[in-house]
């Protein structure tokens, strides 16, 4: 999550998606460090058509991989209270910069 400068708030970013091996095998996005700038488009999420699990709690025992998020199982996964939003970064104007 984000947290946005000046307050205790965060936000979700969704900044897209990069391919997996050929084996499933998991791959992580590089995290910028610092304060960064993210331009994107505020996106109210809904939740998925089809939920696997009803309960929240279990979202902790899926490890990093996730068949759906939606904001309540992250944050009963994490612990940590998000805005009701989530940015989704202009895959064309990527101008994370950091501070």
């Amino acid at each position: 999550p984000l947290r946005i400068r000046g307050s205790d708030s965060r936000v979700l970013v969704n900044r897209g998606w990069i391919a997996a091996p050929g084996d499933g095998s998991p791959v992580a996005a590089p995290i910028p460090r610092g304060e960064v700038t993210v331009t994107g488009e505020a996106h109210l999420p809904s939740p998925p058509a089809l939920a696997l699990h009803g309960n929240p709690e279990a979202a902790k025992d899926w490890g990093r991989r996730w068949p759906y998020l939606t904001l309540e199982l992250y944050t009963a996964a994490t612990g940590i209270q998000i805005l009701p939003v989530v940015i989704l970064q202009d895959p064309v104007v990527v101008n994370i910069r950091v501070i």
